[in-house]
């Protein structure tokens, strides 16, 4: 008979019995993944059976529905659930089984026995880590068994097909048989380990105390959030796809930014990149280009850049006072300007103005030399 849509299974034990099934991850992940299926809430008709050694059930094939692989990349089975219990005082131990090849599982992790209680959703919290392909499985093996636990029930599928064998609770178990139309009664929870998509601050000083918020998915029971090797200087959980965190000190470069949970570290994906403080220009003094050249004796040469010395300015001519007799005041301004000498007061005999009037008396007298802009006082006749 062939078969499509092949899975690994789960074993489950039970009792004398372990179930083996497959935990299978379809769809998106989000941080609680839940695999597997239990029984409906109408009675449950399946059994495990019995046996000295215990027997085991895993999901072969699956026609429809959640399957019992657990997903990659894996992480922290974090409950179980099962509506087994056929009667009181009834136990069962969970086992966590990698397979091996061949039809051959190893036992690598165990959650009980538990109690059960009849009629109802039995749930148990667990802290399991798992692979991806790992199965997971029911054993019963209690001395206060008063009843076959129901391990599994029918579907009417000819695809569903969970698979048994005989075998001690320690492992490893062998895969012997299968049941047609049958699904294994169990189901449970994997957290998976987180994931950073990115940063909405990526650079800050090396002294720290930079605001980052982190995206991402999965961040529920976060543990620790770490720059490189060294931890945040604190962090806030804001939701299961954001966090904020604050900076620590660092060196200059380039460091991952993880996020860790019970379930894992996330890869180093995004990084966060710590700068040194901007180096301030050098002083200049005498030498603009900031370099200076040396003689073949071991002298400094002057400045290697091609500005000018500073120009000293020549002191101003000194005032010569010209001769002035007979001129008009206008005249007389403009030979007084060129003598580099200024017209001081200028005073006006009766009738005269200062067109018409001519210089007939002036002081300082002609021929001396003074400071340049010496005012010389004029007499108009």
């Amino acid at each position: 008979m062939s078969r499509s849509r092949t899975r690994r299974a789960i074993l489950a034990s039970l009792g004398s019995c372990i179930i083996a099934f497959a935990l299978a991850f379809a769809g998106p992940a989000s941080a609680q993944v839940t695999i597997g299926q239990l029984a409906p809430t109408s009675p449950v008709s399946g059994e495990c059976g019995g046996g000295a050694n215990g027997s085991f059930y895993w999901q072969y094939l699956l026609g429809e529905g959640p399957s019992y692989e657990v997903p990659a990349p894996g992480g922290v089975l974090t409950s179980w659930s099962t509506r087994a219990a056929g009667g009181a005082g009834q136990f069962l131990t969970l086992k966590v089984l990698r397979p091996l090849g061949g039809g051959s599982f190893d036992v690598v992790g165990t959650d009980g026995p538990r109690a059960l209680a009849p009629g109802v959703v039995d749930t148990t919290v667990t802290d399991l880590p798992v692979q991806a392909g790992d199965t997971i499985a029911m054993y019963e093996g209690s001395a206060l068994e008063s009843a076959e636990i129901s391990c599994r029930f029918s579907t009417g599928n000819g695809e569903d097909d969970p698979g048994f064998s005989f075998a001690s609770p320690a492992g490893p178990v062998e895969v012997e048989g299968i049941n047609l139309g049958w699904r294994v009664n169990l189901s449970a929870t994997v957290l998976l380990p987180p994931t950073v998509d990115s940063l909405a601050t990526t650079v800050g000083p090396l002294t720290g105390g930079t605001s980052v918020t982190i995206a991402g998915k999965e961040f529920e029971e976060v543990t620790a959030v770490d720059f490189g090797d060294t931890p945040a200087a604190s962090f806030t959980v804001d939701s299961e796809g954001q966090i904020t965190a604050v900076s620590p000190p660092g060196e200059a470069g380039s460091v991952p930014v993880t996020v860790t949970t019970i379930a894992g570290t996330s890869a180093p994906g995004a990084h966060f990149t710590y700068q040194p403080p901007p180096t301030e220009p050098a002083k200049s003094g005498t030498d603009p280009g900031g370099t200076t050249g040396s003689t073949a004796s071991g002298t400094t040469a002057g400045p290697t850049s091609n500005a000018k010395p500073p120009t000293r300015s020549s002191p101003a001519p000194s005032c010569k006072v010209p001769k002035l007799a007979g001129k008009k005041l206008s005249a007389a301004k403009k030979k007084l300007t060129t003598a580099h000498c200024k017209v001081g007061a200028v005073t006006k005999k009766k009738d005269v103005t200062t067109k018409t009037g001519t210089v007939v008396k002036q002081t300082p007298k002609p021929g001396a030399t003074k400071s340049p802009g010496t005012k010389v006082k004029l007499t108009l006749g």
